[in-house]
């Protein structure tokens, strides 16, 4: 397959090229109209590496936690609807400060595709090299988020969505950890007290809000995907767009909605 006619992400900028991928491998990036074989011309549509959330709990009314096989696959399903084509699986603790105990569950699902998002097993997070933004504009303010870009640099920032349970279903409450919690505000806070929990965004969100606060668009693609992808030493085969590493690939369009996205080359339903 090759995409032709992108605005393809280089790392540090944009180029106008051919991108090709085969059995699952990017093969090749060209200048356009260069290549040979099936194609399908996006038309100077943005074309991205997939995105890669490190810090992310939950989604579709199931969590990391309290896992079957269906739930694992219905939420890697969401996760890849919203161009999130890597997820390294977060867990929580219980009331005794133990994590839960069903996340074996997911452990089968390491590394396989076919389910929607790719289920990633990370190494420790390097806490020396690398920070965690949540950039929604609600737990992190705008005016933090520009100013971690300033000071720790482009290169060290690791968008996450740090996403909670219910976050599809705004104003309906759930229980976590045996606490009313509901989705308000753009965000999960505890129903007594106010106190904010998590975040109701995905990261296709902070995204797209980072570039709307005035993030340079090369900063926020970096910070979705090859940065997180160093963070949890993943970068050697996901996380940038180059022959060679596997074909998670977006294209999205000039106002950053997304219109397609290929896991390991196979093309998904997509939710923008």
């Amino acid at each position: 397959m090759i995409i032709r006619n992108g605005l393809v992400f280089r790392g540090d900028g944009f180029e106008e090229k051919d991108l090709s991928f085969e059995n699952g491998i990017i093969t090749d990036i060209a200048p356009t109209g260069t290549s040979d074989g099936k194609s399908y011309d996006v038309q100077g549509a943005y074309v991205l590496p997939g995105f890669v959330d490190i810090h992310t709990h939950q989604c579709v009314h199931s969590n990391f936690c309290g896992v079957s096989p269906a739930e694992i696959e219905r939420m890697l399903a969401y996760y890849g609807r919203q161009g999130v084509t890597s997820v390294v699986l977060t867990t929580l603790t219980n009331g005794e400060g133990m994590v839960g105990g069903k996340t074996c569950a997911a452990l089968p699902y390491l590394g396989k595709k076919g389910y929607g998002a790719v289920l990633r097993e990370g190494s420790v997070f390097d806490k020396d090299e690398y920070e965690e933004v949540l950039g929604d504009g609600v737990l992190f303010h705008p005016a933090v988020v520009s100013a971690m870009f300033s000071v720790f640099g482009s290169r060290r920032i690791c968008f996450v969505s740090d996403r909670t349970q219910m976050s599809e279903i705004p104003h309906k409450e759930y229980v976590l950890d045996g606490k009313a919690i509901i989705i308000k505000s753009g965000c999960s806070s505890h129903v007594e007290g106010d106190e904010i929990v998590g975040s109701a965004v995905n990261l296709m969100d902070c995204f797209r809000h980072a570039v709307n606060i005035g993030i340079t668009l090369e900063d926020a693609v970096r910070a979705v995907s090859y940065n997180p992808a160093c963070a949890v030493a993943i970068a050697s085969y996901v996380g940038s767009l180059i022959p060679g590493k596997i074909a998670d690939i977006l294209v999205l369009d000039s106002d950053l909605m997304l219109l397609d996205v290929f896991i390991a080359g196979e093309r998904q339903t997509t939710n923008s």
